[in-house]
C-alpha cells in the first residue's frame, strides 16, 4: 500500500469544486443503490464537486462485511473526487496551531491507497491489525468518555425550573464546553491568556466549537439520551464548518437544522438528507 499524504489546501486547487460531508450511512445508501453507485462518480463530475470520506466511515463501514464488494466499487468508481479529511482530532490540532488566523483543512487523497491490483479498500484496510486496533480505541473512547453525559447532566448550571435548557444558553455552552476541553488536555495552550481569558474567542477553534454545539443541542434542548453509534455521529458534525454541504440521516439533520434556525454561529454549510441525496445522483442519469 502506497503511504498517504495530505493534500493541503484543495480548495485552493479546486477553487469552484463543492465539497459534500457524506457520513456513514449516505455511503451505505449509496452502495445498496445500484443506479447512485454506478452513476456517483459521473455526478461528481458532472457538478464540479468532491466526497469526503472520514477515516470514522471507514471504521465503521469495515464491520459491514457483507457490504465490503458493494463500498468497494462505490469507492474504486468514484476516486478520483474522493478524499479523506484530518481526523477530527488532527483538525482541532490544526485549529489551534492556526489560530486566530482561518485553518484550512488537509486532505488524503483516497487514491494515495490504491493497490496494483486496484482500490479495494475497505476489505484489505479492515484487515488491519493496526486499523482494528485504531478502531476498538476510539470505541472505547466513546463508551468510557462520550457516554458519561448522563451523569454530567446532573451538575450542569443553564437548566430552567422546569428542568429544560433554553436554546438562548447554545454559545455560552459552547464556550464553556470548548473550554474545558482545553483545560484538560491542551492547559498550556491557554497560558497565554490566563489573565485575560474573555479575549479568548472559542468559536475560532470551529470544528470543537460545532460538536459542543450540537451536543448541547441534542442531549439537552432535544432531552435525548446517547447511544454508542453517537459518537461518530459527534465526531462527524466537526467537519461541518469546512464543506459546502453535509448530508446526514434524519436525526443529525434535525439537530443541525434546529442549531441553524436559532441563529447560533454556524458556517455556510447546507444540510442535506440521506434520501434527497440519493435520489438527487440517482436522477442525474449520468
Amino acid at each position: 500500500m502506497m503511504k498517504a499524504a495530505f493534500t493541503p489546501g484543495f480548495r485552493q486547487l479546486n477553487i469552484n469544486a463543492r465539497s459534500y460531508f457524506l457520513d456513514t450511512n449516505v455511503w451505505s445508501a449509496l452502495a445498496v443503490s445500484p443506479k447512485a453507485a454506478t452513476g456517483f462518480f459521473p455526478w461528481l463530475i458532472a457538478n464540479n464537486a468532491i466526497a469526503a470520506l472520514s477515516i470514522f466511515t471507514v471504521l465503521e463501514l469495515s464491520r459491514a462485511t457483507n457490504m465490503h464488494q458493494d463500498i468497494d466499487k462505490l469507492i474504486a468508481s468514484a476516486a478520483q473526487r474522493i478524499y479523506i479529511p484530518l481526523l477530527y482530532d488532527e483538525l482541532s490540532d490544526l485549529e489551534m496551531y492556526s489560530y486566530p488566523n482561518e485553518a484550512e483543512l488537509l486532505w488524503i487523497p483516497i487514491t494515495s491507497f490504491a493497490q496494483p491490483d486496484g482500490l479495494i479498500f475497505l476489505s484489505t484496510i479492515s484487515k488491519s491489525p493496526p486499523f482494528i486496533k485504531k478502531r476498538q480505541e476510539y470505541l472505547d473512547f466513546g463508551n468510557d468518555r462520550f457516554m458519561k453525559l448522563e451523569e454530567l447532566k446532573k451538575n450542569f448550571p443553564f437548566a430552567d425550573g422546569n428542568g429544560k435548557y433554553p436554546v438562548e444558553h447554545a454559545d455560552r455552552f459552547a464556550r464553556a464546553t470548548t473550554l474545558d476541553f482545553l483545560v484538560r488536555y491542551f492547559p498550556e495552550y491557554l497560558l497565554p491568556y490566563k489573565n485575560n481569558l474573555e479575549a479568548f474567542d472559542t468559536s475560532i477553534l470551529k470544528s470543537i466549537y460545532v460538536r459542543s454545539l450540537f451536543l448541547y443541542f441534542k442531549y439537552y434542548v432535544h432531552g435525548q439520551s446517547p447511544i454508542k453509534s453517537d459518537f461518530m455521529d459527534f465526531a462527524h458534525v466537526s467537519y461541518s464548518p469546512y464543506f459546502d454541504a453535509y448530508v446526514t440521516e434524519r436525526n443529525v439533520l434535525n439537530v443541525l437544522s434546529h442549531m441553524q434556525k436559532t441563529g447560533v454561529r454556524l458556517q455556510n454549510c447546507e444540510f442535506i438528507h440521506i434520501r434527497s441525496f440519493v435520489e438527487k445522483v440517482e436522477r442525474s442519469g449520468v
